[in-house]
């Protein structure tokens, strides 16, 4: 199949403007491996409005100069109601970062099935990020475990009830239902945001002054009840564990530090991996499996040290992409295309 032009990709951003923000680092990956790649990349900026991203979505189905591809998350809900919308107009749609909810899935099918130009999705497992990020919190603080207490009491922060937040806390669950010794002390949402989270953490400890770990859906979340230990006086890291999801670069500090126990991610880079397929298709390569997962990594003290400052030096702006696509290396074997790999190749 021979193109003619470069392929037209748009990105219906939310949570932009924040730094080290998720979405902020997601958008920079996508962004050299369009470059990279010679994909006209178009990043909608949508905030944190509903009614924005819905708006800004709509606008590309009507545009004179639409996109081949648009790339969607399913941002409060918006994606369930953007994808019709979208395949309607003929643009072809992955769906990345922010999956649908189960009964949205319900109603929507399957890629390539009820909505034809609705391409696949990459996305977390976020119940399994839930679900590591209890684990390794847990196990931790069973070594510190001592007759008097012999309990391990958990305050859970939760972002909100769309469907990574409830993925995420079905992960949790399932590690307490595994777990006898280990109790829910207390549950508080948080909107994903620093601020929140101090606020329901500071909360938490004067109300559950037993509670020895934060369990927190997001890496923001748990720097905020970091924040708030070290307002109540004791010691994160030795006093309460606490840990969170995504990477971000200021948690990746704290866990080098061994303020924070954990924090769970690589998904950031599944810009990166949706601009390789679109590249690959647009030039007549399709893709199997339609539904993908992203790979986890769980950065603790022990290792946290090579991914912080993989995301302090935007290290991936060095990374050669073409050497991933399909289309640019004439059939064969692509290496392997994991944050780990990426940490460890050596850096200009």
């Amino acid at each position: 199949m021979t193109v003619t032009r470069a392929a037209r990709v748009a990105f219906l951003a939310p949570s932009l403007g924040l730094e080290h923000g998720f979405y902020d680092v997601f958008t920079d990956v996508m962004k050299a491996a369009a470059g990279q790649l010679g994909i006209a990349l178009q990043v909608v900026d949508c905030g944190k409005s509903a009614a924005r991203m819905l708006e800004s979505g709509s606008a590309l189905a009507q545009s004179a100069r639409r996109p081949d591809y648009v790339l969607l998350p399913d941002y409060l809900g918006t994606g369930q109601q953007l994808l019709p919308v979208l395949d309607g107009a003929g643009l072809r749609v992955l769906v990345l970062a922010e999956g649908f909810s189960r009964g949205a899935r319900a109603t929507l099918g399957e890629p390539r099935l009820k909505h034809r130009n609705w391409l696949g999705e990459i996305l977390p497992d976020d119940t399994q990020a839930g679900y590591l990020l209890a684990r390794t919190l847990t196990r931790a603080a069973r070594k510190r475990r001592t007759a008097e207490h012999p309990k391990v009491h958990v305050g859970i922060l939760s972002g909100d009830q769309s469907s990574a937040g409830l993925a995420r806390f079905r992960g949790w669950a399932r590690l307490k239902a595994e777990a006898p010794d280990v109790e829910q002390a207390s549950f508080q949402y948080a909107a994903w945001e620093r601020d929140t989270a101090r606020s329901a953490a500071a909360l938490m400890l004067r109300s559950r002054a037993e509670i020895d770990v934060i369990w927190a859906a997001n890496d923001a979340m748990a720097l905020g009840a970091l924040d708030a230990v070290r307002d109540a006086g004791r010691a994160p890291g030795k006093d309460v564990l606490l840990g969170g999801i995504d990477l971000s670069y200021e948690a990746l500090v704290a866990t080098d530090e061994g303020s924070l126990t954990v924090s769970i991610g690589g998904h950031f880079l599944d810009g990166a991996r949706a601009i390789l397929l679109v590249h690959d298709h647009h030039h007549g390569l399709d893709f199997e499996p339609w539904s993908r997962r992203s790979p986890l990594v769980s950065a603790t003290p022990e290792n946290a040290g090579p991914y912080c400052r993989f995301v302090e030096s935007r290290a991936w702006r060095a990374v050669d992409f073409t050497r991933f696509s399909r289309a640019r290396n004439s059939g064969a074997p692509t290496p392997d295309f994991s944050l780990e790999s990426l940490v460890q190749q050596p850096r200009p």
